[in-house]
């Protein structure tokens, strides 16, 4: 389980991995996702987009994919079965949290659609 305590001006973020015994031992159900840095040692990359949104490009029969870095991070991670994610974010980081949002799924083309389908399958944090 995973829960937040906020205690003004400060956050305080305690997180239990939980095990099924029963399944799976020592399964992971939860992932805590680390992205608050500015990212001083990728200037002058990162002055205008944060690191964890860095495109990657991979090619897929023949043609050319990209994507942002953390999207990547969290598709293998769903693949994996885990479902529950909290980010941990700097207070300059709204870029990554409205790619994460599942409202934008209305606007969505094809290549999208598996990635709004994994985002509404699961239960996102947000701790800035």
């Amino acid at each position: 389980m995973c829960r937040v305590f906020h205690e003004y001006p400060h956050h305080i973020i305690t997180c239990v991995m939980t095990i099924n015994t029963t399944l799976q031992k020592n399964m992971i159900l939860k992932a805590v996702i680390t992205c608050a840095g500015i990212g001083s040692r990728l200037l002058p990359f990162t002055k205008e987009l944060p690191k964890e949104m860095a495109p990657v490009f991979w090619q897929d029969n023949g043609t050319v994919n990209v994507k942002p870095l953390i999207e990547l991070i969290f598709e293998q991670m769903y693949d994996e079965s885990i479902r529950e994610y909290c980010f941990i974010t700097g207070r300059t980081k709204r870029t990554i949290e409205n790619h994460f949002t599942p409202y934008s799924a209305s606007n969505h083309n094809h290549s999208m659609k598996s990635f709004y389908e994994k985002l509404c399958n699961s239960k996102i944090f947000w701790v800035t």
